[in-house]
């Protein structure tokens, strides 16, 4: 998808609060680098990036965070 000049991604809202890492209201390629900066990690540091909740990230949280 190309957009225009000055015109910025749409997101789906409700997917907005579990992948926006960063908080800045779009999801997009510094969020994907959030949840690979915690791949392959665990503990209470990836909360906010362990999108299935299985306490690690993984390939699992990646396909997740495609969808």
């Amino acid at each position: 998808i190309i957009y225009p000049p000055g015109q910025k991604p749409k997101i789906i809202p409700k997917l907005k609060k579990s992948v926006d890492f960063n908080r800045d209201g779009f999801v997009n390629f510094i969020d994907f680098s959030i949840l690979l900066y915690y791949f392959d990690k665990a503990g209470s540091s990836i909360d906010l990036t362990d999108l299935n909740n299985d306490a690690t990230v993984d390939l699992t949280d990646v396909s997740i965070f495609i969808i």
